[in-house]
């Protein structure tokens, strides 16, 4: 049955998909910004849903998007070889098997290329998908950008650099978290982005956009 046919291709790629899901935790949950959710508290259901799901979830729509077009070709496979649905049901695999039999007769071939051309268009349909989504998540302008920032400060004693070469993309939706040492740069890159760098501060190089702008 139909259902049979699903349970089999979901067990078939569920190890592929828990090892896609795995390595990409793996790398988000060392982040800072989840260091910093741990020790403000946070519930780890909080954590895993705000922190770690947003991170991860680009890579796992185009792994879907492309995984559906693999197990539409499974299923449309197994229905052609006689393994999957039986008639009457349904089914552009066995569309394809039964049209294949008039298509013998010359005069009745366009039969095979109805159900041929609706499973191309179907995968063509999930691989634009997964173009698209990467352009979209390519096209997002940020929020807030910082692009080899360079602080100094000038004193009686000449320029004294206080950031060298600071780079922040902060995307719609997001939180960062800048972490470090005591008069390592923090507070003056927050001054610097609010404009606030008093009368001896200056950025050397480098710039702020706002919006892409």
């Amino acid at each position: 049955s139909g259902f049979n046919i699903v349970i089999a291709v979901t067990f078939a790629s569920a190890p592929a998909i828990m090892r896609i899901v795995r390595g990409l935790t793996l790398d988000v949950k060392t982040r800072d910004y989840v260091y910093a959710a741990q020790t403000r508290g946070e519930h780890p259901l909080y954590i895993m849903v705000v922190e770690l799901l947003p991170n991860v979830r680009g890579p796992l729509i185009v792994d879907a998007c492309l995984r559906l077009g693999y197990t539409t070709v499974a299923i449309t496979t197994l229905t052609f070889l006689g393994l999957g649905l039986q008639p009457p049901d349904p089914d552009w695999g066995l569309m394809i098997r039964e049209s294949a039999r008039v298509a013998m007769l010359w005069k009745f071939s366009y039969m095979l290329l109805v159900p041929a051309l609706s499973v191309s268009s179907l995968i063509l349909g999930f691989n634009l998908m997964v173009q698209g989504q990467e352009k979209i998540m390519s096209e997002i302008t940020p929020v807030l950008e910082c692009k080899d920032l360079s602080i100094s400060y000038t004193t009686r004693a000449g320029e004294i650099p206080a950031v060298i070469n600071f780079n922040l993309k902060l995307m719609p939706n997001e939180a960062h978290g800048i972490v470090g040492e005591s008069g390592c740069g923090k507070s003056t890159v927050a001054l610097a982005i609010m404009q606030y760098m008093g009368n001896n501060g200056y950025i050397k190089s480098g710039e702020i956009l706002f919006n892409g702008r």
